[in-house]
């Protein structure tokens, strides 16, 4: 295939290398491995494919990254979102090299081989001065920067926004597509699989040894040299053995080939179909436990209290879970739980503390009684080892008393006076033990007023421990230094701030732990 200019490249199919391209960057691969550079690149590339695609595998990850910065910057080196604890000066030539093409982060899959990062590497060096002077609107470097890049040594290789990324793709053999094509146009249109081959192979054995051993055999009979024809003979045999066994080799290799993909389109058929039932419980059961929670909207006293709350899991269903709901004319309940797990597991332990909740409220009682019948249902029901943290409230809006225990749960909720001079406190003067280790539990709560313009707020541990791309935890003092410089905004607004704050710093990292908030604030 002849390659084409950006303009015409599809953006989504890499450019392929022509036999110019091929040949001018084996020659520059032989100057690469006379300079200092070559070791370098040689002993990265056996970095990505040993130790590092070992702990990506181990992690479940897929990409291996550094992040270079400018010139004399300290490398960091990350497998998935965490940092990797290697020394990165042992490539110092490599980042150096790099950083004179523009690039300051290098994105690698994790698959990538040895050979693979080398042929890369050798591209970009055969090209350097047009990388790095912008290059001519048809050159390899405006085919490095289009959105698909270039196809090298079964790699998708692009330089966008000072970073190089290179895909590990799959490419067919030059020895499968002439298999393929034979298949396909040369054996009669009988068979087009691995039966072409077999059927193939007396004929071609027989074809192959009579073009190439019957003159001479027809030569030596004409002049009497019947030894000579027997040796003729003799070869013409051996050659037809050997293509004979050629074509039964290959086609018994496309054969294992064919029977292999059989297989696993039936097991990916039927993989497809169980995901697809699964992913639909889990959709039903996102759609339930959605219902379970409660939306500002329908909360109670809104004349009163000004409500806010958000929940992003961290899977589909997650192990966060709050309620709220009205006890009499002047009170209301308060639930903010965390369960020990994620996913479906966890969802089924909300469940348990929901219908526990409902029922407490049904009949009436104390916070001490609802946390010994929510601690009693989860050892009953639940699985050994699962347990909840769960902080419990009862607020009076007449006499803006407040009563609260907390049941392991961390971090405490906030108490955000209205009065600035005032300072910001957590609610933790009633520590209990965690709710499902013990049938019976004893309970101390505490008791508190609210003023107006008071505001209480909840946040789950998957906000204050949510890590960033180095496994740097936020912590619960940056946290209140975040709250303080906005401790006069409305639960709405304070709300949407701290999950925005908390996107913030993940950034680029997967979410590990479900992200809820909630949030009163005592009208004036």
């Amino acid at each position: 295939m002849t390659p084409r200019s950006a303009q015409q490249q599809s953006p989504t199919e890499s450019a392929e290398l022509g036999v110019v391209d091929l040949l001018r960057a084996r020659l520059c691969r032989l100057h690469l491995h006379r300079t200092g550079l070559w070791q370098h690149v040689r002993r990265f590339g056996s970095w990505v494919e040993g130790e590092a695609a070992e702990k990506a595998e181990a992690e479940h990850q897929n990409e291996i990254t550094a992040d270079l910065g400018a010139a004399g910057a300290t490398v960091l080196l990350r497998i998935g979102p965490k940092r990797c604890d290697h020394d990165a000066t042992r490539y110092q030539e490599l980042w150096d090299f790099l950083r004179s093409l523009g690039v300051q982060r290098v994105h690698l899959d994790a698959r990538l081989e040895r050979n693979q990062v080398e042929d890369v590497m050798s591209l970009l060096y055969c090209h350097r001065k047009a990388i790095a002077g912008g290059g001519a609107a048809n050159g390899m470097a405006s085919r490095l920067r289009a959105p698909a890049g270039v196809h090298v040594a079964c790699t998708q290789t692009s330089i966008s926004d000072h970073t190089l990324t290179v895909r590990y793709t799959y490419c067919t053999l030059r020895f499968s597509q002439v298999v393929h094509w034979f298949e396909s146009r040369r054996a009669g249109s009988s068979f087009h699989d691995h039966r072409t081959l077999f059927y193939a192979a007396p004929r071609y054995g027989a074809l192959i040894s009579l073009v190439i051993g019957g003159p001479g055999i027809a030569v030596a009979l004409a002049h009497g040299e019947y030894l000579l024809a027997a040796i003729f003979g003799f070869s013409a045999a051996v050659l037809f053995g050997l293509t004979y066994a050629l074509f039964m080799v290959v086609g018994s290799v496309e054969y294992d080939n064919e029977e292999k993909a059989y297989n696993l389109s039936r097991a990916y058929g039927r993989l497809r179909g169980y995901t697809e039932r699964i992913q639909a419980d889990i959709e039903q059961a996102r759609t339930v436990q959605e219902t379970f929670l409660p939306v500002p909207e329908t909360m109670p006293f809104r004349d009163r209290l000004e409500w806010a709350a958000s929940f992003v899991p961290a899977a589909e269903v997650g192990g966060d879970y709050f309620d709220v709901a009205q006890l009499d004319e002047s009170k209301v309940a308060i639930l903010f739980s965390d369960v020990s797990g994620h996913g479906m597991g966890a969802a089924f332990i909300t469940a348990v503390m929901k219908t526990t909740f409902r029922a407490w409220l049904d009949g009436g009682g104390t916070l001490e009684e609802l946390a010994q019948q929510m601690s009693a249902n989860l050892l009953r029901l639940v699985p050994v080892g699962s347990f909840a943290a769960a902080f419990l409230m009862i607020y009076d809006v007449a006499t803006r008393g407040l009563v609260y225990a907390n049941c392991g749960h961390q971090p405490e909720p906030w108490c955000i006076p209205g009065d600035e001079k005032q300072p910001i406190h957590s609610l933790s003067d009633a520590r209990n033990l965690v709710m499902g280790i013990q049938d019976s539990i004893e309970v101390t709560t505490s008791c508190m007023v609210l003023r107006p313009g008071d505001t209480v707020l909840f946040v789950s541990d998957g906000i204050v421990e949510n890590p960033d791309v180095d496994g740097m935890l936020y912590g619960t003092e940056r946290f209140e230094a975040f709250l303080q410089a906005r401790r006069a905004s409305r639960p709405g607004p304070l709300v949407e701030a701290v999950v925005a704050e908390a996107r913030r710093h993940s950034h680029d990292t997967e979410q590990s732990d479900d992200r809820t908030v909630l949030a009163f604030r005592i009208k004036n």
